[in-house]
């Protein structure tokens, strides 16, 4: 599966935004899987659903990305997602618990 590397600037903060604390990230984003995208940040894989390459990204090249990759990508995007449909719960267990 074809993949496009990317590097775009990013900011772990508003404040390190305004002060021009940036640096350069590099994903993999796959267009055929709905904008896929894939990178490592702090040490952690983070998968992006419907990723826009915009005007503060550059494409660097293309590759091919073993299905194995994809496939696990895909599986912890869905995982997230399910994730994020109980954190109502997750929340109220954080803030209403002694």
């Amino acid at each position: 599966m074809k993949a496009k590397i990317i590097t775009q600037m990013i900011s772990d903060s508003n404040t390190d935004d305004l002060h021009g604390f940036k640096y350069k990230l590099r994903r993999l984003v796959i267009e055929e899987m709905g904008n896929l995208a894939i990178t490592i940040y702090r040490n952690q894989v983070i998968v992006l659903t419907d990723f826009e390459i915009s005007g503060d990204c550059q494409i660097i090249c293309e590759v091919e990305v073993p299905y194995r990759l994809v496939r696990r990508a895909l599986n912890l995007a869905i995982a997230q997602e399910r994730l994020d449909e109980l954190k109502d719960i997750l929340n109220d267990l954080l803030l209403n618990s002694s």
